[in-house]
């Protein structure tokens, strides 16, 4: 049996749960004192890394060094970590999940669909 006891900041990740999800979910976490992914992403020296994966960019992808100072934080193994992420050969479109708040004609027919056979709220 592991005695290994996880922080009260630990947050188990939701089968096929995005990496923007999952960061949204643990810092809203009452005893998490991060305000945003930038300041998570300063206080990590990671630049502006967490800011690309919250919006869909993950070009270039994550490197192992990137995972694994998110990981210490977050108390997830690499592999948990890369499970949030797309598969590297997956075409990511960035302006997709925007396209979807928002759906213009452009982004209905990215999904297959058109105005007519779709019940849009006014």
């Amino acid at each position: 049996m592991d005695d290994y006891q996880r922080s009260i900041c630990y947050l188990e990740p939701y089968q096929g749960e995005s990496i923007s999800h999952y960061l949204g979910r643990w810092m809203n976490q009452e005893v998490v004192s991060i305000s945003s992914s930038s300041s998570l992403s300063q206080q990590l020296r990671l630049g502006k890394t967490l800011w690309r994966w919250e919006r869909f960019y993950f070009n270039p992808p994550p490197s192992e060094d990137e995972l694994e100072i998110l990981g210490e934080i977050l108390e997830l193994s690499q592999v948990q970590l890369r499970e949030l992420f797309p598969p590297v050969e997956e075409p990511i479109n960035p302006h997709f999940s925007q396209n979807l708040r928002s759906p213009t004609t452009k982004a209905l027919e990215e999904l297959g669909l058109t105005s007519a056979n779709v019940d849009l709220p006014n």
